[in-house]
This record gives structure tokens, sequence and C-alpha cells, in this order.
């Protein structure tokens, strides 16, 4: 991996003492994002082979390794990998919280606040917020003198119909479950027919700094994929739906918030290497680009049970 800075802090003066030029302040705030991005890459990539592979060579092109069957390991093999799964997450959640609460000095940003009750919303939120918000900013305010204008604009425009998949899955899926629980509730005579369980506290609270505007997008689509889960989870609990239904929902929020968050993290990654000389791109290469995004999340449908 590239020697990138783990600072947050980018300063504006060199080692030597000297003001740094634009120039020097923009790469270095494309590295500090590719940073990010390629630290998110590398924990991945070692989930997936079950270890830390820091002493493999990784092809310019990330070809994904097919996963090792888990019923296949020993029961040591088996507590390892979960430790690198838990590792994993863990190591995404931290860095996604700090930037979410990161404040960048000279950005204009909208101050948010998010509460989610659905524990797979939530971590959606905390692992993959911050480097959805983080790339069209970066993007857009370094992409032109790094990729062109052109390229810039199609990059940013692909992440927004992403952006816009997710939303929209999300408003789809809260209509079906709210027009289902309406239907099955005024089927419904009494109250004590009706059982009406509630959250007894947010499973993510916090307050976020978003610096582009995509971001409240995301923001009213787990908004919405929340509520989907819990109309759900009310059905369920009444017997109208079956469990599956609300795993279902999850995943596919899931896939339609992770396609947004691989896609930011390569559009970062495209961003780092394209100022670099072509001679000089062997450590980025090491890493490589990430796996393909997961489609984003289909339509959803509930059904009585």
């Amino acid at each position: 991996m590239s020697e990138l800075s783990n600072s947050h802090d980018l300063g504006t003066s060199s080692p030597s003492g000297a003001p740094l030029t634009e120039t020097e302040v923009a790469l270095l705030e494309i590295d500090e994002a590719a940073r990010i991005a390629f630290k998110s890459v590398e924990d991945e990539q070692n989930e997936a082979l079950g270890a830390a592979p820091a002493q493999a060579a990784l092809a310019d092109s990330y070809v994904a390794r097919p996963r090792v069957d888990f019923s296949t390991l020993t029961d040591e093999q088996k507590k390892d990998r979960i430790k690198v799964f838990t590792k994993r997450a863990a190591s995404q959640r931290d860095r996604g919280r700090a930037e979410l609460e990161r404040v960048y000095a000279g950005a204009m940003s909208v101050k948010m606040n998010v509460s989610w009750n659905d524990l797979t919303v939530a971590s959606s939120c905390e692992r993959f917020l911050g480097m959805c918000d983080l790339s069209p900013y970066t993007i857009g305010r370094r992409g032109p003198s790094v990729l062109g204008s052109k390229a810039t604009t199609t990059v940013l425009e692909q992440f927004s119909a992403l952006v816009e998949k997710y939303y929209e899955a999300g408003m789809l899926a809260k209509r079906g479950a709210q027009a289902l629980f309406d239907a099955e509730r005024d089927h419904v005579f009494g109250d004590d027919e009706w059982v009406t369980p509630e959250y007894t506290t947010a499973a993510f609270a916090m307050v976020i700094h978003a610096k582009n505007r995509s971001t409240a997008r995301i923001v009213a689509g787990m908004a919405a994929w929340d509520e989907a889960i819990r109309l759900a989870s009310v059905l369920e609990w009444n017997g109208k739906i079956e469990t599956s239904k609300i795993s279902d929902l999850r995943e596919q929020e899931r896939k339609g918030m992770y396609s947004i968050f691989s896609f930011a993290r390569r559009s970062l990654i495209g961003l780092y290497k394209g100022t670099l000389k072509v001679e000089a791109t062997k450590p980025a290469k090491e890493l490589g680009a990430p796996a393909e995004a997961v489609p984003a999340a289909a339509d959803t449908e509930l059904t009585t049970a």
C-alpha cells in the first residue's frame, strides 16, 4: 500500500515549514480520502480470504477470491474466521463514525440528526455513510483538475443514480409495508386482538455533518427502509407475514447501500490513481480496486402469510 498520510489534519505547511501550495493541499486531500478507501478495500479482502494477507500481492484489477466453504473448516478455523469478520465490521464502524463526525475546515455542511431503530439500517449508516459522503465531496472538489470536467460529471451522475435507486427502493418497500399494515389493521375489531411492539431504544443515533447534497437523499432512503422494517416487524408479530420477509427487507437494504459505498470507494481510488505517473502507479496497483458493486436493491413486496 502506498504511503498515504494517517493524519486527519492536512495542515497548511510542509515539514520544512514552507506554506503549502494549493496543488499540494489538493493532493494531500486526495491522499487522505484514498487512504480511507484503500484501508476499507484491504479489510474486505482480508475478510474474504479468512486471514490477514498482508504478504499477498493483489492484482491491479481486483479479482474476488472464492470464499472457503465455512462448513468444511475446523472449529479453530471457524473461530479465526469469525474473529476476522468481527474485526472488519468493528474497523468499518470506527472509520465510518469518525468520518461522519469529522468537520472539514472550509467545507460547507449541513448538520443532520440521524436515528435508526433497526440494527441493519444502523449498521449501514455507521459503516458506509461516511465514505458515501466523503467521495462525492472530494471528487466534486478535486475531480475536474485530475479527471477532467466531463469524467467528473459522469462519475457524480453515476453515483447519484445509485443513490436514487436506493432511495426509490426504500420508498417502495415502505409504501408496500404501510399498505399491508393498514389493510390488516382494519380487519381487527379490537386493540386486544392486535399486538403493537415498540423499540425500547434506538440502535444508532448521532449528529452528522453532511458535505454533499446526495447524503441527505441517502439518509431519507435509510429512513424509508427503517420504517418499512418496523411496519413489517409489527405485521410479523401479529402473524400476518413470515419472518423471512423481514430478512429479505434487511438484505435488500444492505445490498443497495453497499452498492453506493462500493462505487464511492472505487471512485476515490480512481481519483488517487489519476494523480500518479503511469510508471509510478505500482503502490496503488498492489491494492487494486474493490470487487464490483452488488446490484442495488430490488423491489420488495410484502404478502400476507
